[in-house]
């Protein structure tokens, strides 16, 4: 079963759930506050999807709020659900929200903040897969992908973390094919130590349709963004280790 949270301003849960559920898979979309009074829930859950959208209206910085409440809640369920092979994607919203949960370095150096030049960038951009650990871009390394970003905070930044670190650590899933928001690296998405969690600013949940796709792009696009929910879909029913 997959997990999708909504409330509390996130907005893309429609969308995200049923991404899942156009390959067959169970999807279930519950609020932040049903889980955060029964963080358990999680553990029947072999995905959590953190959808896009402005979770608390992005009070004090995009995803702060989000974060410290399922940092809190969920603090002596996450570990396990991890340790079973539960898999996580956060997407644009979510990703901050994942990033201020400190899931992709245990010293949380890693920022997202303010896009550079400043300002909201709403448009399709070409992303490119690297090699990496992880389980979501399994068999796409090397692809390009277009996908739509939405963000005014998805400048991937740190000041004691290199690109290069990160990098060689298997952790940089995505990067863009030009440089659209000031990330260091041109980073689009970043994996967790495991492989197993999938932060990203773009939306592939938008960009699983041809109709939904600019017209300039071959009608094909749109299987690769299905390819990301696919390999999760998979290995949590076994069909890939």
């Amino acid at each position: 079963m997959i997990l999708v949270l909504k409330g509390e301003g996130i907005n893309c849960e429609r969308e995200t759930a049923a991404a899942f559920a156009r390959l067959g898979a169970e999807a279930r979309i519950m609020s932040v506050r049903e889980l955060l009074a029964r963080p358990s829930e999680l553990l029947n859950a072999r995905i959590l999807a953190l959808p896009g959208g402005f979770s608390y209206g992005d009070e004090i910085q995009s995803g702060h709020i989000l974060g410290l409440a399922l940092t809190q809640g969920l603090k002596d369920i996450w570990p396990e659900f991890i340790k079973r092979q539960g898999l996580a994607i956060g997407i644009c919203n979510g990703f901050q929200t994942l990033m201020k949960m400190g899931v992709f370095e245990e010293k949380r150096t890693i920022s997202l903040v303010h896009n550079s030049p400043h300002g909201f960038q709403d448009r399709w951009v070409k992303v490119n897969v690297r090699t990496s650990k992880c389980i979501w871009t399994k068999g796409l390394e090397g692809k390009t992908l277009d996908l739509p970003i939405r963000h005014g905070e998805g400048r991937v930044w740190s000041q004691e973390t290199s690109f290069e670190t990160l990098d060689n650590l298997g952790q940089v899933a995505l990067v863009y094919s030009q440089d659209v928001n000031g990330s260091m690296g041109k980073i689009a998405g970043l994996t967790d130590p495991t492989g197993q969690i999938l932060g990203l600013m773009p939306h592939p949940e938008a960009a699983l349709e041809s109709w939904l796709m600019p017209d300039a792009l071959t009608p094909q696009a749109h299987e690769l963004n299905t390819q990301i929910f696919k390999n999760a879909v998979e290995f949590v029913s076994g069909a890939k280790s």
